[in-house]
Formats: C-alpha cells, sequence, structure tokens
C-alpha cells in the first residue's frame, strides 16, 4: 500500500509492498523537503501504475497507484518506477554524489596508450583526448526531435566565455568522457552526451539555458584493447532530471541495439526530455511529454568539453553557477556490474571468469548463449552453480556449454528421494514440438507426450511434474525428440538427510554412438565416507553388451593391479553388462572400507557392439549424511586435454569458503606414459611446467597445488591447465572441484576437460538453464578452444521467454 502521512513542514511518503522487491527492502520511506514540495504540490499523485522490474519481466504493486517521485534536500528519490511499455524509469538519489566523487579518485592516469590511442591528456582525467573524442564517435546517439517543436536546434556557446552565451541555434552536441573504474569483469569509461538549449519552452517553469543528456557505460575486457573490443552495456537517458516529474530512463545497450553503436533518442516537446523509444516519451514528465512521429534527425560530431576543472575547445561555462549543467556532469550509473550481455576475448591458453551476486530475493530463470566472433573459434565453457540455504552452501554443479541438438536420451530417476530435472532451450525463432518418453529397466517404452517450447523460449521442470508427469516410477531413460535443435540439461537432485537438495548434472546422449569405442571414468572413489554409482545407458535400439573394468592408480609400480571393490554385493574386479534397447544399466559400491580407494574405470563394448555413454555418480558422507553428490561422464581417450583450474582461500587447512581444482587423468594404454602439465593465467601467460608419469592402465588424483611445480602458487589464482602426452589416446581427464563450505563440509562438483582431439561446435553454443537468486548464484566460465586459437564474442542472457535478462556480476 501506499501511505502519505502529511507534515507541513515535511512530508514523509512510505510504500509498503509485502513481498519486498528484488534488492530492496520490504519498506520504503521517502520525504520531501519544502522546496520539493513548493515544485511538486497539485502534481504529487495522478493515475498510473506504479511498477518495477525484476529479472523476470515487469510486475505491478498489487493495489498500488499514485507517488511518481520526491526528494530531499540532500536527494533522496524513489529508486525505480517502471510504466506499462516496458522502459524503466529510475531515480537517482544521493549516492551519485558519492559516486561521482568516487569516479574521480578513480580517475589515476593510465598508461599512455589507451584502446590504441595516445594522445595529449589536457583535461587530466587519464584519458588520451583522442580516444575520448573517439568514444564519443562510436558512440553517438541519434536524436528525434518534432518538426513542429518551438527550438528544434541545440546551442552552440561561445568559447572562452565564462558566462553561458548562446552563439547560435545549430544543433551542436557536447559530449565528455571519463573513467569510470574497473574490476575483474575489465575496464570501463563513461560517455556523455549534452544537448543544450537556449531556452526551455515547456508546459511548466519555461526558462532559459536548459541542460538535457544522455550517457553510456562502455567496456573492454582491459584498457589496451582496440576501439573495436569496446563495447557498451547500459545507456542512460535524462528527462527532467532532479524534479517531481523525473522520468530518466536506464536500458540495457542489448535491449536498445545500441552495443556498438549510438542510441535512437526522442527528444519531448518543449521540455526535451529524453526518451529511449516514442512510446515511452508519452508516459514521461508527470504525463505532459510528447514525441511526434515527424522527427527532425540530428546526429553531428560531438565537441568534447573535457572536464570541469579541465575544460576543453574553450568550454569553460561548462562551470558557471548560471548554468544548469554542471550538475550533470557526474556519474549516472549507480553499478557498472549489471549485464543483459558480455563481450569476452582471450588468446590461446587464455580464459574468463565471472560471477552473479545472487543478489534476487526470488529465484530468476533462464539461459546463456555464447556466440563467439564471426572466423573465431568457439570456446569451451561451464556454468557452476551453487545454492545456499540459510546462508550455508549446499550444493554445486557444472553445466558445460553444449551446442543444440534435435534428439538425446538421460537417465532418469523418480523416487522418495531422487528426482530428475529437465531444462530444455530453444533458441531458434521457431516453436519447438519436444516428443519424448520413458523406458523402464525390462526396455518397455511408457509416458509419451509433447511438449512446445516457443522460439527463443525455455522450460524447467522435474519430470514429475507437468508436462511430464512421470510419477514415481523409479529408475529408467528418458527420450526426447525436437522439430527443431534445442539445448538441454539434466539435473539429479538428492535429498539428503538434512533436508536439502543435492545437485548432480547428468550427460545428454546423443541418439548414436561410435561402435567398438572404449569409454573411461577416470575417477571413482569408496569407502572413507564414498560410495560410486555407475550407470550406462543404451543410445540405441539393440541390446548392448561389454566389460566394467576397475584399475588402482597403480602408484610405484611399472603396471596398475585391478581393483576389487564391493559392487552389488560381490566382491569383484570386473563387471559384464547387458542392456535391453534405449535402457540402462546400474552398478554401485558398498562403501564399507573405513579407507577411501580411488582409480579409474574402463567400459569396453563387446564385438560390433556400440560403446553405451553414462555417469559415474559420487557421494560422500560425513557423519550419516550425505554432504556431497557429483557426476562424472563417460568419456573417449586423448592425447591432450585442456581445463580451467582455481584455487582460493587457505583450502589444506579446510578453510571455510576455500576452493581448489583436483585433477584426476587414467592412463588406458599397456605402457606408461608421460604427462605434460602447461599451466597458464586467464591472460594467456606461463605460471608453471610440470611433467609427471602414470602407469600403465594407472591413474593420478591431484589437487593442483599437489603437482610439482604448482606448489608455490598464489593462494588465489584462475587458469587454464594443458594436459597432454605423446602417446596416441592414451589419457582421460577430469576436473575435480573440491570447495569446503560454511559447515566445512567438503563439496565437490566434476568440471569438464576438454579433449583437443574433438573439434569445437562451430557455431552457438548454449547454458541451457541458468538459476539467480533466491539462494542460488551462477559462475561462468570461458576457456579456449581446441583450435590453438584465440577466441572472442558475447554472453548473451535470456529470460525463460526470450527477452534479455540483467544480470549482475561481479
Amino acid at each position: 500500500m501506499i501511505t502519505k502521512q502529511n507534515n507541513f513542514n515535511r512530508n514523509d511518503l512510505a510504500i509498503t509492498h509485502p513481498e519486498g522487491v528484488q534488492g530492496v527492502p520490504p519498506v520504503w520511506t521517502f520525504r520531501t523537503a519544502e522546496r520539493c514540495w513548493e515544485i511538486s504540490q497539485g502534481y504529487a499523485f495522478f493515475s498510473v501504475p506504479l511498477e518495477y522490474f525484476d529479472n523476470s519481466g515487469i510486475r505491478t504493486l498489487k493495489g498500488c497507484r499514485g507517488l511518481l517521485a520526491s526528494c530531499t534536500p540532500s536527494g533522496y528519490r524513489i529508486n525505480t518506477l517502471l510504466y506499462p511499455f516496458g522502459v524503466g524509469i529510475r531515480m537517482k538519489d544521493s549516492r551519485q554524489v558519492v559516486l561521482a566523487i568516487l569516479w574521480v579518485f578513480l580517475a589515476m592516469p593510465l598508461a599512455a596508450q589507451v584502446g590504441g590511442f595516445s594522445g595529449a591528456d589536457n583535461d587530466h582525467d587519464g584519458l588520451p583526448d583522442d580516444f575520448e573524442q573517439a568514444i564519443l564517435e562510436k558512440f553517438r546517439p541519434t536524436w528525434k526531435i518534432s518538426a513542429t517543436d518551438c527550438d528544434i536546434l541545440p546551442a552552440e556557446f561561445l568559447p572562452g566565455v565564462p558566462v553561458p552565451t548562446v552563439k547560435a541555434q545549430n544543433g551542436t552536441i557536447y559530449g565528455q568522457v571519463f573513467i569510470r573504474g574497473s574490476s575483474a569483469l575489465g575496464f570501463f569509461v563513461e560517455a556523455h552526451f549534452y544537448d543544450l538549449w537556449a531556452a526551455d519552452c515547456g508546459y511548466i517553469n519555461s526558462h532559459p539555458l536548459d541542460a538535457e543528456h544522455v550517457s553510456v557505460l562502455v567496456r573492454a575486457m582491459d584498457a589496451s584493447q582496440p576501439l573495436s573490443e569496446w563495447h557498451a552495456s547500459q545507456w542512460f537517458a535524462g528527462a527532467h532530471e532532479d524534479t517531481i516529474c523525473d522520468s530518466s530512463q536506464f536500458a540495457s545497450a542489448a535491449i536498445i541495439d545500441s552495443e556498438d553503436r549510438g542510441a535512437t533518442i526522442w527528444l519531448s516537446r518543449g521540455k526535451h526530455g529524453a526518451f529511449f523509444t516514442q512510446q515511452a516519451c508519452q508516459f514521461g514528465g508527470c504525463g505532459l511529454d510528447r514525441c511526434e512521429a515527424s522527427t527532425v534527425i540530428l546526429s553531428p560530431s560531438p565537441v568534447n568539453i573535457g572536464e570541469p576543472n579541465a575544460p576543453l575547445n574553450g568550454a569553460v561555462w561548462t562551470s558557471s553557477d548560471r548554468w544548469p549543467l554542471l550538475v550533470k556532469m557526474r556519474t549516472d550509473f549507480p553499478t557498472f556490474s549489471t549485464f543483459s550481455s558480455l563481450s569476452y576475448g582471450f588468446p590461446d591458453r587464455g580464459a574468463v571468469s565471472f560471477s552473479t551476486t545472487g543478489s534476487p530475493v526470488s529465484t530468476v530463470t533462464g539461459y546463456a548463449s555464447v556466440q563467439n566472433a564471426a572466423a573465431a573459434a568457439s570456446p569451451a565453457g561451464v556454468s557452476i552453480f551453487g545454492f545456499r540455504r540459510n546462508n550455508v552452501l549446499v550444493t554445486e554443479a557444472a553445466v558445460p556449454n553444449s551446442a543444440p541438438i534435435d534428439s538425446g536420451r538421460i537417465y532418469a530417476e523418480v523416487s522418495s528421494r531422487v528426482n530428475t530435472g529437465l531444462g530444455i532451450a530453444n533458441p531458434t525463432s521457431q516453436p519447438a514440438q519436444v516428443s519424448f518418453f520413458f523406458t523402464d529397466s525390462n526396455g518397455q517404452n511408457f509416458g509419451y507426450g509433447t511438449i512446445a517450447i516457443p522460439a527463443k523460449g525455455v522450460i524447467g521442470r522435474f519430470l514429475n511434474e507437468s508436462p511430464f508427469n512421470s510419477g514415481s516410477f523409479g529408475a529408467g531413460t528418458f527420450t526426447f525428440t525436437s522439430s527443431v535443435a534445442v539445448s538441454v540439461v539434466a539435473l539429479r537432485g538428492l535429498t539428503n538427510e538434512r533436508g536439502e537438495f543435492l545437485i548432480t548434472t547428468l550427460p545428454v546422449s546423443p541418439l548414436s554412438a561410435a561402435v567398438g569405442q572404449r569409454v573411461v571414468f577416470p575417477q571413482l572413489a569408496d569407502g572413507g565416507g564414498w560410495t560410486t554409482q555407475f550407470v550406462l545407458v543404451n543410445p540405441t535400439d539393440d541390446v548392448l553388451s561389454g566389460t566394467v573394468e576397475f584399475f588402482e592408480p597403480g602408484t610405484g609400480k611399472p603396471v596398475a593391479d585391478p581393483l576389487e571393490l564391493v559392487v552389488n554385493g560381490q566382491t569383484r574386479s570386473t563387471l559384464t553388462y547387458t542392456i535391453a534397447p534405449r535402457s540402462f544399466w546400474l552398478a554401485a559400491t558398498a562403501g564399507t572400507s573405513a579407507m577411501t580407494r580411488v582409480g579409474s574405470v574402463r567400459v569396453t563394448p563387446s564385438s560390433s557392439n556400440t560403446a553405451p555413454s553414462g555417469v559415474a555418480i559420487f557421494s560422500f558422507r560425513r557423519s550419516g549424511i550425505v554432504v556431497t553428490e557429483s557426476g562424472v561422464a563417460a568419456m573417449p581417450s586423448g592425447s591432450a586435454f585442456r581445463l580451467f583450474v582455481e584455487s582460493s582461500g587457505s583450502f589444506n587447512t579446510g578453510e571455510s569458503g576455500s576452493l581448489q581444482t583436483g585433477i584426476a587423468i587414467a592412463n588406458v594404454a599397456e605402457t606408461s606414459v608421460v604427462l605434460s602439465l602447461e599451466l597458464t593465467t586467464l591472460a594467456g601467460t606461463p605460471a608453471g611446467l610440470a611433467d609427471v608419469v602414470v602407469p600403465a592402465r594407472g591413474q593420478l588424483a591431484l589437487f593442483l597445488n599437489q603437482f610439482p611445480g604448482f606448489s608455490v602458487l598464489p593462494s588465489s589464482f584462475q587458469g587454464a591447465l594443458r594436459i597432454s602426452t605423446s602417446t596416441p589416446a592414451a589419457i582421460s581427464v577430469i576436473g575435480l572441484r573440491g570447495r569446503y563450505n560454511e559447515r566445512r563440509d567438503f563439496l565437490v562438483a566434476t568440471t569438464p576437460a576438454v579433449n583437443e582431439s574433438v573439434a569445437s561446435p562451430a557455431g552457438e553454443t548454449l547454458f541451457p538453464y541458468i538459476a539467480e537468486g533466491g539462494g542460488y548464484t551462477t559462475q561462468f566460465i570461458l576457456s579456449s578452444p581446441p583450435a590453438g586459437r584465440a577466441s572472442s564474442g558475447w554472453l548473451r542472457f535470456y529470460t525463460s521467454s526470450g527477452l534479455p535478462l540483467n544480470l549482475s556480476l561481479k
């Protein structure tokens, strides 16, 4: 509800919403000072729905209609309001005064060259003036103003004259660029474009000398990148700033198609407020603004005015107290970490990593698209999402990026403690008709159905929910076919003894596989609290058979011995499997030993048989409670692999929040192999070398800092590791991300290693399901592909309905 409490010296305005607003406390209180009341009296209330954006779309506050904005002597206003047409209206608050000071401190001089420019810095803001001019040219907006307006051309002012004096109304646009800051996401500058008017001839409070403006936040991965790699992330359009009718807007650059060029701006009649759409203009300025279809179009080259204390081009009038421009020469962006699209770029053996903040109160879902630049190799990628319950991290799972497919099969389990979820993203411009069915352990099909996924849309459901409606059938497989290529992720969830939902990624098997190709699980663990389940899935309509062999690491031996384990109630080192068409085979270790035993697994199909796909699911139990589960997909062997690695905190002491990447390497050859390990930073520069020997049929599993040559890495490190051998198709590799949570429980998430012998996808890849807020966070990792080339492109985020999704990143 909205309440207005009258006090003739001050008006307190409290807006209360029982559910709260994403990132904002449920109760907001704002005040109007006497000077603001004098301006706003008679205009404070009007009939427009009061709305706000969350990351899943626009919602109207229940039953709330009324006040647009108010202010105090210190400048506080309502933080975010939105109108039904979907353009964000954001009021600036006193934090911007602090931020305006902050960017001055951030604007320390850089190296002589920025963006390929190295000219003079006459405004002393740390940026070469020629770079500033290039940014202004690249992102200069196109203004549209009514041809019948009282004033259709911005003014030029006399250079060198401290009193703002109009030289001519000739359409001159002024500009300004300053350093906004830097973070792990890159280097940011802020560019402003000022359309300055000889007079404001609006309906209310007409006056001479009016200043409006548009600004843009521009980012590059680092300041040395050429101008082509500087992209806009957010835009701001000022409309009646700092008044009761303030209807200024923020917009994602992706939404208004202005990532690499200037935005199109509509100027309202008379009062000259700036808007991103003609429709938005009709609702702005207390409902008094109008933008007409018949327009004069302006897009002049901006004149750089520099900084107030060091003006360029004779613009000394910028500091005049008779002129409303100076207050606008401040940052317009409370944060520079909100993105619906993010450009990336890194060299061979490089990578990038960034994470969401988890700030939304409720969970927002969607998907992400990796669009590599023309002629650039598609990067390898993985998204690692974590879920916190009562401020404790209870699970992490890694989802690799994948190319869209038109059919697939997964292992599916639905029981009292286990459920299987499916996320399906349709990146195409056509609706996807997805047909599906289930298969039991005997190869009998059941539960046929279809589902329609709209163009650019995504669904996420558990299999016992509509439209799948599996019921609690125990274990089986789920098969789908789609009319267009879709991207799919399968997630297994186990509810542990504390009622926590632990998530494991399951592989999606194509409905074909190479005949006779052996697959490998590079890691198994049994005993000391660990158990491992092995699931093999038949991707064909034929009966499949073969053998499963367990091997010890073989440390100190020329050939590793078979590893005997209690599996399905019997002690053995070799199993045979027979899998009914479209079905699965399951084996589980007992985990009864007090000592943990590790090793690797080889799956060899019978003669003329297709190899099954599959997953090994690790579980670790502490004090009788399952605290982590993670799955390793069966994979073919190769000679060289790459994977992202990282470490942070005091992992060796089990410090809460610390993490370390482990690497498991299985040798499937009949001779020992020498491995070369080459570690590089995210920038692709060398960070360490190591050589290790793995015996025939053996295995090696170590954390990153346990390898010789990597023990002196900094406590916080991110980079890429290449593991190679001269023996053809001899090894298989998997990453094991170990992490201690706030309870010091040990959590494991497997991260994929990229086989250099497998070609990268040629086009778009997707993270088919992402979750943010409500306890969820996601880390996105992109690393160089096996092609031995640099990689660049865009990572774009979408809502479940296919609209751009704004995420706060760090």
